[in-house]
């Protein structure tokens, strides 16, 4: 279902505007991407419906773009507001594969301390070219397509991205080696001082 396509009309059975149909389509695979446990039968309901309702308004939108991902969006938290997303539920075998089941209470701090860094490091749309990376192996021409940028800007964005990952990684890192150094150095001390 993730991949299927949507049926946008009009009431009157025809195909809505190619303007919109793109701005629905795109808001649409956003909200796929962005709200992987919802249901994604209800997001293609949601859109679909979103998009007749912007063809019978169309005079009156200036961004059709704007407005289908501000709708979705507003769409999306009403749907978790009234229980109506499903989440998926993962086997524990699957979640250990995944690494999401902390080892330790140490390792799941440091676990909370990153992604902290990440939303400080990362704005949403940082965020978004992320997920597209990690989950769908998306390249530059999809990032672009996804976002509605040059193929040349979503290169870049990309790139700023993997930077900003790096440097978060990275002062992780360093900060598990200076806790790695003062265990040692207080174990150090503890043996002297017994």
């Amino acid at each position: 279902m993730r991949g299927s396509k949507l049926h946008l009309i009009n009431d009157a059975g025809n195909a809505v505007a190619p303007e919109i149909a793109a701005a629905v389509d795109a808001a649409y695979r956003w909200a796929i991407c962005m709200f992987p446990h919802m249901d994604a039968a209800l997001l293609a309901n949601a859109a679909e419906r979103l998009a007749r309702s912007m063809d019978v308004n169309k005079q009156e939108i200036g961004s059709p773009r704007r407005y289908a991902y501000a709708s979705m969006h507003g769409k999306v938290r009403d749907l978790q507001k009234t229980r109506a997303a499903s989440e998926m539920i993962m086997p524990q075998h699957e979640l250990e594969r995944l690494g999401v089941s902390a080892q330790s209470f140490e390792d799941a701090v440091e676990r909370s301390i990153l992604f902290q860094q990440l939303r400080t490091k990362l704005n949403q749309r940082d965020r978004f070219i992320l997920i597209l990376l990690t989950e769908r192996d998306a390249g530059p021409s999809h990032v672009a397509n996804a976002l509605g940028i040059s193929i040349d800007a979503a290169t870049k964005a990309i790139q700023r991205v993997r930077r900003r990952l790096a440097d978060c990684l990275d002062n992780a890192a360093a900060t598990s080696r200076e806790k790695q150094t003062q265990i040692s150095i207080s174990k150090g001390l503890t043996r002297e001082w017994t």
